[in-house]
């Protein structure tokens, strides 16, 4: 391959908590209201742990393992089952369209790096737990306000989502990018970084912004320094043992990280 040739051609990014929706607040809201109206209280950390799947994987994950597992057969005398599953998985659509437009602002930053991407001819695509019923609103609203990507791939569009590859090479395989090390993934949670790792494409986790942190915008400038820097820390470390090659604070930080990729790739 040409060295002119290696460099990023695509970057993927995640939405809510790496693009829009700063702490990720939308799904959790509608996640815990779900579990409240069950009877299955739980913390916010227990909410957030799947984040980033397909959100029936996400129901599927709460309620089957850990404390979300145990609290529910204590509520409801049984296991939860794929029927419970289903019957959630319905109830949470409508509470997530509810709330989605109403935490849909940019994370600041967002804009102003899609725009320098387009500037230097690389593509964007949107990746996310939300299936195309659910995001289609988002997404219409994130065009119309000049995030000007080229495909968005939901997790009902593919065989399975996060952590699988799948999101990520379809979009490739519908931008005709290659090879794979020429894509950046980008996200927020776990079965983010994971999703990159498992595509074979440079995977980049998100700290500050998103569901690492779950900090609103205003709670994050209410966080002193010192504290602000060591959850910062704790993240990244997490994702780095889950797969991310980098990770940076926000989107602000893509244009200098993708000039660290290119070097790298030039030798």
């Amino acid at each position: 391959m040409n060295s002119k040739d290696q460099s990023i051609k695509l970057v993927v990014f995640d939405l809510a908590g790496t693009t829009v929706d700063f702490g990720s607040r939308a799904p959790v809201l509608a996640f815990t209201e779900l579990f409240k109206r069950h009877k299955i209280n739980l913390d916010e950390a227990e909410v957030r742990g799947p984040m980033g799947m397909n959100k029936k994987d996400h129901i599927r994950e709460v309620i089957t393992h850990g404390e979300g597992a145990a609290v529910w057969k204590k509520t409801h005398g049984a296991p939860a089952d794929e029927e419970a599953v289903e019957s959630l998985y319905r109830e949470f659509i409508p509470l997530q369209k509810k709330v989605i437009l109403e935490h849909s602002d940019f994370i600041p930053g967002a804009l102003e790096t899609a725009r320098k991407l387009k500037e230097r001819n690389i593509k964007i695509a949107l990746t996310t737990g939300y299936s195309r019923e659910m995001s289609q609103p988002l997404l219409q609203k994130m065009k119309e306000s000049g995030f000007d990507y080229d495909i968005s791939v939901c997790p009902d569009e593919v065989k399975e989502g996060r952590p699988a590859p799948w999101m990520i090479l379809k979009a490739a395989m519908e931008l005709n990018i290659y090879p794979f090390d020429s894509i950046l993934n980008l996200g927020d949670t776990i079965a983010d970084t994971q999703s990159g790792t498992n595509a074979r494409v440079w995977s980049a986790g998100v700290t500050r912004t998103g569901n690492m942190l779950g900090n609103s915008l205003e709670d994050d400038k209410l966080t002193d320094a010192v504290t602000l820097k060591a959850q910062i820390r704790k993240a990244a470390l997490k994702m780095q043992r889950n797969g991310a090659d980098f990770t940076i604070e926000s989107v602000k930080k893509i244009p200098l990280l993708i000039e660290k990729i290119n070097l790298i790739m030039m030798g």
